[in-house]
């Protein structure tokens, strides 16, 4: 009888002793635990901790209902019972009591080992999406800080473009003839390095082909027909000026040459003033040269036109050359309708 009595004893203990294990908190945890959403807070709110006082009637109860069972036994089962039937029956209602006491105290072991599984996987559950949360939100940061990177590296590449063609648009107008020069070969390369600049960049040389050039200087000579020699020295770094400005232009229409070639190109040179222009070999996507005029020699000897292409009101002061040249549909040539 007293080993059943130790058996039960221990066996509450162990009931007890889990309770405690269950109840500790680890503050560590309980922080990694708490989850940055609804869904992870109402999971981990399941895991509630067992009150102190809870656990104490639990043990109460049980040992005040093996003792009930011990001494109902006792009485019930002894009544009218003497010697060794008596010793026997309450032997007996003992070891009932001790049984039943020791199967509750097993239950409630059960249980808390039960609630303590539990509460394991729900803490690893919530430890493993909060990771899984974290992950995420540091996959979207860095896709954020990448986007941003980039973002501000093309706006960089923007602003370094536009400051480039302002400061080299503005060197066109200086009375320095390198300058000129250097500011259109640095607007060359940067329509080369950057495809959507090259139309801005056209459409500026062929503006500044338009601006007003006196070519009569050229005709009369240094110093003759009232002309200064400053005068005629510089509408000759003008016309060098030009001739490089349509050199540029014209590197470009060459497709043999695929690093400088570039397609699609449209010219409108209406008004313009071309020295010596020269479209030998060339395709000719789409060009204007209406009201143009062609100081010296005009060469378009095999040259094919296409598209939009037009000659109207062209003037011509020295020779122009048309021979092999292909007009794919209607032209204009000074005025006149050719085929």
């Amino acid at each position: 009888m007293n080993n059943k009595i130790d058996i039960g004893a221990g066996v509450l203990v162990w009931s007890v002793a889990n309770c405690a294990l269950v109840n500790e908190v680890d503050p560590n945890s309980a922080s990694k635990a708490a989850a940055p959403t609804d869904r992870l807070a109402s999971r981990s709110a399941t895991a509630t901790v067992l009150p102190w006082r809870a656990l104490a009637l639990t043990a109460v109860a049980i040992f005040v209902f093996t003792g009930i069972v011990i001494v109902t036994l006792w009485w019930v089962g002894s009544r009218g019972l003497s010697g060794s039937d008596l010793v026997a029956a309450r032997f007996d209602a003992v070891k009932i009591g001790l049984s039943v006491g020791v199967g509750g105290g097993g239950v409630v072991a059960l249980y808390l080992n039960w609630r303590r599984q539990r509460s394991s996987e729900a803490d690893l559950d919530n430890r493993e999406r909060t990771l899984v949360h974290q992950q995420q939100v540091a996959a979207e940061n860095r896709d954020h800080q990448a986007q941003v990177a980039a973002d501000a590296r093309i706006d960089a590449a923007a602003r370094r473009i536009t400051e480039l063609f302002t400061k080299a648009a503005e060197h066109l107008g200086s009375d320095s003839l390198p300058v000129r020069l250097a500011a259109f070969y640095a607007l060359e390369r940067l329509g080369q390095e950057n495809e959507s600049q090259r139309a801005s960049v056209r459409k500026l040389f062929c503006a500044y082909l338009r601006m007003p050039f006196d070519s009569d200087i050229l005709d009369s000579g240094e110093g003759e027909c009232g002309h200064s020699k400053s005068d005629y020295r510089r509408v000759m770094q003008e016309r060098e000026v030009r001739l490089s400005v349509q050199q540029i232009l014209l590197d470009h229409f060459n497709p043999d040459v695929l690093e400088k070639f570039w397609p699609g190109q449209e010219l409108d040179l209406a008004r313009a003033t071309l020295i010596d222009f020269d479209l030998t070999d060339l395709n000719v996507n789409s060009i204007s040269f209406k009201d143009a005029i062609f100081v010296g020699d005009a060469k378009f000897v095999r040259t094919l036109f296409a598209d939009s292409s037009t000659f109207a009101n062209a003037r011509f002061s020295g020779r122009a050359k048309l021979s092999g040249s292909n007009v794919r549909r209607r032209r204009h040539l000074c005025g006149r309708e050719i085929l």
